[in-house]
């Protein structure tokens, strides 16, 4: 291939990476690349979609590298699809790191290629959280469920944030709608009954509490808590024991406590409270 040059038409462009003919000895701005030749160091030991992620990751947009005889302005035909692939599999992989950044800038990445795509979307407003970004992620989420709002992971996540800004009316809300899609996942279940029970709304809490008895020991600690506040402490006792098995901790002693409090069940609470 030396000294040979391919016709312009032969070679399909890349939107994402520049490469300039050599024969114009422009070079790419000090400090887009540490150490070295990028083009030398990276390509031969990998393939070029790999190297697509490193150039996007550490390079600014508009940057231009050198590269004998070959010009790319758009994406190449069939690429599309790996693209996107790969830049889902690499935010995953950092996310998985606990590299929210980088993973948040990748789904971005994905998201260029399927703008409507919900899996990159609801990954990038969890990495935003991660990063403590809740604006952004607010309305990443808000945008997502305006087109889906039934959508399970994007309803639980802006619930998370609402109910952490003293919103819980809100966010039950936002679950009840999501519940209409999906009347029976535990989780939303769950979360609406914690954020109703947050807002006030103990009788609201209890119809979708009671549905997720059994899930998990803070399932049975909120409807334990929920019967607390329907004041019937006869029957909280059954699932905050419960809670208390299976690891609640503190909070399902203390509220068992109360239980035996209102029954005046004095040597049980002193056993029960005494290790605390």
């Amino acid at each position: 291939m030396k000294g040979k040059k391919l016709p312009h038409q032969a070679i399909p462009p890349l939107s994402d990476a520049y490469l300039v003919s050599a024969n114009t000895r422009r070079k790419a701005p000090r400090g887009s690349f540490s150490g070295g030749n990028p083009l030398k160091r990276v390509v031969p030991q990998t393939s070029f979609l790999n190297f697509f992620i490193l150039f996007t990751l550490q390079v600014p947009s508009g940057v231009a590298l050198v590269a004998p005889g070959l010009l790319f302005a758009q994406p190449l035909p069939g690429l599309h699809e790996d693209l996107y692939a790969a830049w889902m599999r690499e935010g995953a992989a950092r996310e998985r790191a606990g590299n929210f950044q980088a993973a948040a800038i990748l789904y971005r990445r994905a998201l260029e290629y399927r703008p409507a795509d919900k899996e990159a979307t609801w990954r990038l407003a969890r990495c935003l959280l991660k990063t403590g970004d809740e604006g952004s992620a607010a309305k990443v989420l808000r945008g997502l469920l305006a087109r889906d709002p039934g959508h399970a992971e994007a309803a639980l996540l802006l619930a998370q944030v609402l109910i952490s800004k003293a919103r819980a009316a809100e966010a039950a809300t936002l679950l009840e709608t999501a519940l209409k899609s999906q009347p029976a996942d535990k989780r939303l279940l769950l979360e609406a009954g914690r954020a109703w029970l947050a807002a006030g709304r103990a009788e609201k809490a209890f119809s979708h509490l009671r549905k997720a008895q059994g899930q998990s020991a803070e399932a049975d600690l909120l409807l334990g808590l929920c019967y607390l506040a329907l004041n019937k402490p006869e029957a909280a006792e059954g699932p905050l024991r419960a809670a208390m098995a299976a690891g609640a901790g503190t909070q399902a002693a203390l509220a068992l406590a109360e239980v035996y409090l209102s029954q005046k069940r004095w040597l049980e609470v002193v056993a029960l409270t005494e290790p605390l």
